[in-house]
């Protein structure tokens, strides 16, 4: 299982990263995320980094695709 973004839809709400840090440690802090968002001036994403320990482990069932309103995370099965 590997976790996708489409950047062009992403608009650096932060969802992803509150779904990710509750799941992990069952609060709302964006600081405890695997999840990363470099941002523009505007706010906008210019990249998004899920760390290494995502990556290899992944979640089961990740909230943050759940959470994403925009839809631009989605999980592809390798």
């Amino acid at each position: 299982m590997v976790i996708s973004v489409n950047i062009d839809k992403c608009t650096g709400c932060d969802r992803c990263k509150l779904a990710c840090s509750y799941q992990l440690h069952r609060g709302f802090n964006p600081f405890f995320s695997n999840i990363e968002i470099e941002k523009e001036i505007t706010g906008y994403p210019l990249k998004i980094y899920f760390r290494k320990s995502c990556r290899k482990a992944g979640c089961e069932t990740p909230l943050c695709v759940d959470f994403c309103s925009e839809k631009a995370i989605h999980v592809v099965n390798q």
